[in-house]
């Protein structure tokens, strides 16, 4: 089961099940459809690793009822401090979506996006320092691999030397199916048409909603 998004390897192996070979340059492909999934969605951090960090923000607006959104999922908190004082969490904060646990971020659940003060947290500009592992995910989701893989499979064979002569076959798990390969019914333009449209519909599921 994948943890993380696909290698230019795991493409170029999707491009041979799909009979044709990947171009040069698939990593630049495949860097730019997780760079549009990021932009997209509308996360700073969807899947990231790497240790805590300190990051900054401004204090919410009173009209947010002090919910802080953070741009970023959180897998994890150290800490989260108001002009250097630590606050703890349920008497000064919660963090929301309330329903998050660790156990649910470990069970491939999304993390925290969201602070709720329980006071009024000022109004002093960059005020705000929390300290956490900042990625929405810790483990990427089945379908959102998925998307990201098709899509970047669909790029190359739009931009592959054999672009055009139709998809000899596409694999699923153990299910394969065979066309005709003089068929355009799954070539360059049905392929990459339905590529984009999942992952156009898989960022949807997954795009930050600001209100």
């Amino acid at each position: 089961m994948p943890t993380t998004y696909p290698t230019a390897a795991e493409v170029t192996d999707r491009c041979a099940e799909l009979g044709f070979t990947a171009p040069a340059g698939v990593d630049s492909i495949l860097a730019a459809v997780i760079a549009d999934w990021k932009r997209q969605t509308g996360y700073r951090d969807f899947l990231t690793t790497g240790a805590d960090a300190d990051y900054t923000y401004d204090p919410p607006y009173l009209i947010r009822d002090y919910v802080l959104d953070l741009e970023r999922g959180f897998v994890s908190f150290t800490a989260i401090e108001i002009n250097g004082t630590e606050l703890t969490e349920t008497d000064d904060y919660d963090l929301l979506p309330l329903d998050v646990t660790a156990a649910s971020i470990a069970a491939g659940g999304a993390g925290w996006r969201e602070v709720r003060f329980k006071t009024h947290p000022g109004d002093k500009q960059a005020s705000v320092t929390i300290t956490r592992t900042a990625r929405l995910y810790a483990v990427i989701p089945g379908d959102v691999y998925q998307a990201i893989l098709d899509e970047a499979a669909g790029r190359c064979y739009s931009m592959s030397s054999a672009a055009g002569a139709g998809i000899s076959s596409v694999k699923q798990g153990a299910v394969s199916v065979t066309y005709d390969s003089t068929a355009d019914s799954m070539g360059r333009t049905g392929f990459a048409r339905i590529a984009a449209a999942q992952f156009e519909n898989t960022v949807w599921r997954y795009k930050r909603m600001v209100i």
